[in-house]
Order: structure tokens, then sequence, then C-alpha cells
């Protein structure tokens, strides 16, 4: 069952431009993240999105 269809590739984009990533986009990104297999595209975001918003 596909119930967030492209919510990564979105919040990926929300936060290039926002250069944030609020916490309801945290959520919607972990539940995506449980739902689901992930494309290879929809993977990359994720690993650029972690590798941003990690504290150093």
């Amino acid at each position: 069952m596909d119930i967030f269809p492209n919510t990564i590739i979105k919040i990926f984009s929300q936060a290039i431009f926002n250069r944030a990533v609020s916490v309801a986009d945290r959520y919607h990104l972990m539940a995506a993240l449980l739902d689901r297999e992930l494309l290879e595209a929809e993977l990359q975001a994720v690993d650029q999105l972690v590798h941003t918003i990690q504290p150093r």
C-alpha cells in the first residue's frame, strides 16, 4: 500500500527551498520510510537529508 507517494522527494525539495526540515516533515519522512520500499532517487534524497541535518 503506497500511502505516501513522492513524500520523500517533496520533503527534500521543501528542505532545499526552506533550508529546514519541520517536525511534521520529519514524521512524514519516518512514516514513508517505515511504510514502503523506496526508489533509488528517494534513497539518495534521504541520504542527503540525513547528512545535511545531522548535528556535527
